[in-house]
């Protein structure tokens, strides 16, 4: 019997920037720079058996990611089989994280430092601030015997991702590697992160700091809001603290319009696999940055702080010791006195 070969669809022909651009979320530009560099990992050693290209299998992918849909659904509108986009979406998927993964980095010289923290002085005038930082809760599938690690408190398995953004909303650092039942502040002890902030060696300029909520214990290097402000000039900071990490949350709310299988939950059998999705799925968010997309084509996402979920239900940890406490409130203090 014959094989029967379904005629596959680029979906670069025929579509003008516009569609391509709704379709596939990216410029048709950016699209071929991201092959330049994962083309080779995406190329069959053999045409036969009518093997996809390159370019075809990372359509079908930002198709895929874009959509948030089926396998089969996305099959159906441009010609392969189910298992082909399978294959197609999990190769361009770790190709994509294993060779633009440095795209989700701190500034390595003084000069981009200097630069990032001119950036966020200029938002509402709080000085050494190199990133804000906040969780956001993606949904996903888990195998039932690691189920209740990632049960978020609305009962819902998901993991909660934890990212720093810079002031233009690319991210700068990423961790997805804990489940939904975490509290942001233990995400981040987990990250890695913290070791980098203690030692001062996150950049090259000394003295930055982070902004994050309250879901964050307060630290020389992690300004929070002050919860019961007593004075104008604590409100003030509160105001400008506000302003200023608003970039973060506005980035998630950006991350999911862009990309839908965020916003409506991965479906992937293996917590990796989803894992590596979300990477994959920041990386082609800064690049979209990077090449001045900055999504205006998209929906209005002036209320993208609503599409990130609540803290999930473990309790935050134990406030540190008297000392590191007496440190952190110093250093905010120091901020609050800015705007007497």
């Amino acid at each position: 019997m014959n094989r029967v070969v379904r005629p596959r669809i680029n979906g670069d022909e025929d579509l003008s920037p516009t569609k391509f651009r709704e379709r596939f979320r990216l410029e048709r530009a950016v699209v071929e720079k991201i092959l330049h560099f994962i083309g080779d990992d995406l190329a069959h050693d053999t045409d036969r058996n009518h093997a996809l290209t390159p370019k075809q299998q990372l359509l079908l992918t930002l198709r895929f990611l874009a959509t948030g849909s089926f396998y089969h659904v996305v099959g159906d509108a441009h010609g392969p089989s189910k298992a082909t986009v399978y294959r197609a979406v999990h190769r361009a998927v770790e190709a994509i994280v294993n060779r633009l993964m440095g795209l989700i980095a701190f500034p390595n010289t003084h000069e981009a430092t200097r630069a990032l923290q001119a950036q966020f002085h200029g938002k509402a005038g709080l000085p050494n601030v190199i990133g804000c930082i906040d969780g956001c809760h993606i949904d996903l599938r888990v195998p039932t015997d690691v189920e209740n690690a990632y049960i978020n408190r609305h009962q819902r398995t998901s993991l909660n991702v934890m990212a720093v953004a810079g002031a233009d909303g690319r991210f700068l650092c990423v961790s997805a590697h804990a489940g939904g039942r975490q509290h942001d502040s233990r995400v981040l002890a987990t990250s890695g992160l913290v070791e980098k902030l203690e030692t001062d060696s996150l950049v090259p300029v000394g003295g930055g700091v982070l902004l994050g909520d309250s879901a964050y214990p307060s630290r020389r290097y992690l300004l929070t809001p002050i919860n019961h402000p007593g004075t104008a000039a604590e409100e003030r900071y509160n105001k400008a603290h506000c302003r200023t990490r608003v970039c973060v949350e506005q980035a998630f709310g950006q991350l999911k319009m862009r990309w839908w299988c965020l916003k409506h939950g991965l479906r992937f059998h293996r917590v990796a696999d989803s894992v590596r999705t979300v990477m994959a799925c920041c990386i082609l968010h800064n690049i979209a940055k990077l090449e001045g997309d900055e999504g205006d084509w998209m929906q209005d996402v002036a209320a993208a702080q609503d599409l990130g979920e609540p803290d999930a239900p473990e309790l935050p940890p134990p406030e540190p010791v008297a000392a590191v406490r007496r440190l952190a409130f110093a250093r905010r203090a120091e901020f609050v006195r800015l705007f007497q």
